[in-house]
């Protein structure tokens, strides 16, 4: 390839996939967007319907779709745009950050931030806001937006449960929470509970991203794995990789936890664990009415007991009903947003896609 070409091409690529922090991909595309329009989302080398506008936005025709944030540069180039639809995503209550004194400062100032600059300048030009849960709806719909509530989908592919046969073998439970250091107060109850496991010598090993709040005395620990903080892709790669039989998710009754979605359960089960939900969690009754999980009053000693039981009598088959459930309602979220989608790109028919399982987005 001559100089001048390569120099083009490699132009064309950085233009498509700016680099920093907020231009890489984030949780919000891949669960609300992209994981069910991957397929005609073009790229550097080949054309297809919906175009990239950066890591986190999209256009086909006159509609732009925005997932919570991206670079200054591309809000900027699309805001400037006219007679345009833009649908915005988000999947978090920016206002409680201020109200929830749980959250660490510098995410607060984040939080803060997003909301005074680009998140206001998007709601305020959005024809729609899109939003993870029903809860955050009321939110926006209090502030008279127009909101649709789309579920998280995930398209990676559930773990195969052969490590649950190792439990029979004598391996230690495997157990995770995998909250970032943004979960403080989740945080501090999950090392409470995993101190009362130690005190009992319960055969278990604890996984968690990062060492925030851990306690004096536990980095090193045998029985603690610390797994180091990453980027959402390489983060939701590794997550395929992970093994787990029981998967924690305090959410104690914060007012930021009061919006939070359902992802969880379809994020535990990509990586083969069965969840621990707290009952103030929003989804509490629908995994308990359902078999989708275990549900526990918000007490550390509880939460104890409970995982200790456990080690002795947690099985492959249970996982499996588990997962199948919850295959169901993943299923049912990509279903969904493929149809949300497919009224907003009525110029798109299946000639277009390239996945045979993809979807017919012209409608008769």
């Amino acid at each position: 390839m001559e100089t001048d070409e390569f120099v083009m091409y490699l132009s064309k690529f950085q233009a498509a996939y700016p680099v920093g922090v907020a231009a890489q991909v984030i949780p919000t595309t891949d669960l609300y967007f992209l994981n069910a329009c991957r397929a005609l989302v073009g790229g550097v080398w080949h054309k297809r319907p919906i175009k990239r506008e950066g890591a986190n936005s999209f256009s086909c025709g006159s509609s732009l779709i925005v997932c919570r944030r991206d670079e200054d540069t591309v809000v900027d180039q699309l805001l400037a745009r006219q007679n345009i639809r833009l649908f915005y995503i988000i999947d978090d209550d920016l206002w409680a950050a201020e109200k929830d004194p749980t959250l660490p400062d510098a995410y607060q100032k984040r939080l803060t931030h997003l909301r005074e600059g680009q998140h206001r300048r998007l709601t305020e030009r959005a024809e729609t806001i899109i939003v993870s849960s029903p809860s955050l709806a009321a939110v926006y719909q209090q502030r008279g937006h127009k909101v649709e509530y789309l579920p998280p989908y995930w398209s990676d592919r559930f773990a195969p449960l052969h490590h649950f046969d190792m439990l029979a073998e004598g391996a230690p439970l495997e157990i995770g929470y995998l909250g970032t250091a943004s979960h403080r107060a989740d945080r501090e109850f999950v090392m409470s509970v995993f101190e009362k496991l130690l005190t009992s010598n319960a055969h278990v090993r604890l996984t968690m991203v990062g060492a925030s709040e851990l306690p004096d005395g536990f980095q090193g620990h045998p029985k603690l794995r610390i797994i180091k903080p990453l980027p959402w892709v390489r983060h939701r790669r590794r997550l395929s990789r992970l093994r787990f039989h029981l998967l924690l998710y305090p959410t104690l009754p914060t007012p930021f936890n009061a919006s939070r979605s359902c992802n969880k359960l379809i994020e535990h089960a990509v990586s083969g664990g069965i969840g621990l939900y707290s009952d103030s969690w929003r989804y509490a009754d629908l995994v308990a009415d359902q078999s989708l999980g275990l549900v526990l009053k918000n007490e550390t000693a509880l939460w104890a007991r409970t995982i200790a039981d456990c080690t002795q009598n947690l099985t492959r088959n249970q996982a499996v009903g588990v997962n199948r459930k919850v295959a169901d309602i993943n299923g049912a979220a990509g279903a969904a947003q493929k149809r949300f989608w497919a009224q907003l790109f009525p110029d798109i028919d299946e000639k277009n896609s390239k996945r045979e399982d993809f979807f017919i987005l012209k409608e008769n």
